[in-house]
């Protein structure tokens, strides 16, 4: 099995886990922040939505690009993820 094999598969396997971490974050709360200089709840969803769908653009294209965009609601983040999963 090579790499892009390998994170396919694991990509499958945990694609319900992801959805319920997303899910689990507390609506209303994206701008929280544990220290001044972290970054807010919702830039952290944000990174591993996008970061997600750059990663599966890759193994999938050979190509991968960064193209966030602001995460107002976890279901809007939720909706992300799972459109950008195949």
């Amino acid at each position: 099995m090579n790499e892009r094999e390998f994170f396919q598969v694991r990509r499958k396997a945990e694609r319900d886990t992801f959805l319920r971490v997303i899910r689990a974050m507390p609506d209303g709360k994206l701008d929280y922040k544990p220290h001044e200089r972290s970054p807010s709840a919702g830039e952290l969803l944000k990174t591993l939505v996008f970061e997600h769908s750059a990663c599966c653009e890759l193994a999938g294209t050979g190509r991968g690009e960064w193209k966030p965009a602001p995460i107002a609601s976890i279901e809007e983040a939720a909706s992300a993820f799972e459109r950008h999963w195949d």
